[in-house]
């Protein structure tokens, strides 16, 4: 049964389940400026809901977050900008 994420922009549980999720699926814009705190917190629910996974944050951005608590099952991953 596939369900649609509540936060993010048109994945489903079974679309993330085993796979790497990009902060920007879920709204993330990494332009320094904006708040990306909700994309990484809806993100991360999600995440738990489907039983973990990796959280992508793609290298090259610069994300505005505030405190963010990694629970056990999400693992964050940062990507190397590109020169």
């Amino acid at each position: 049964m596939s369900r649609v994420l509540p936060h993010a922009i048109a994945r489903t549980a079974a679309d993330i389940a085993g796979d790497r999720v990009s902060v920007f699926t879920f709204g993330a814009v990494g332009d320094g400026v904006t708040d990306d705190t909700p994309a990484v917190t809806g993100a991360i629910a999600d995440l738990v809901a489907c039983g973990g996974g990796e959280l992508y944050f793609p290298g090259g951005f610069t994300y505005l977050v505030g405190e963010i608590d990694f629970p056990a099952g999400v693992v964050p991953q940062i990507g190397r900008a590109h020169v």
